[in-house]
């Protein structure tokens, strides 16, 4: 299976607090990104971002591996074809 990663950028004056869990509601890690800062988050975990203050902004890209996205293009089934 390929990776998925997510990267966040914290554009503006002030900070994000990302938060990484594997399985359950209790965080394996807590981030604190600066503003103008960028963190990269491991595959396959599930993440919680929050801005600090009201002020805040921030850009999220999340980069796949190709065989990732032909694997699930490839499983793709029409299920109603509007007839």
């Amino acid at each position: 299976m390929g990776f998925t990663h997510a990267f966040p950028l914290c554009m503006g004056r002030s900070n994000i607090s990302a938060t990484l869990m594997k399985h359950s509601a209790e965080p394996d890690q807590v981030i604190l990104i600066e503003a103008g800062q960028f963190a990269v988050f491991p595959p396959e975990k599930w993440h919680n971002i929050e801005a600090m203050t009201d002020d805040t902004y921030f850009n999220i890209d999340f980069f796949v591996a190709p065989e990732v996205l032909m694997e699930g293009a490839q499983q793709r089934k029409v299920i109603h074809n509007g007839k």
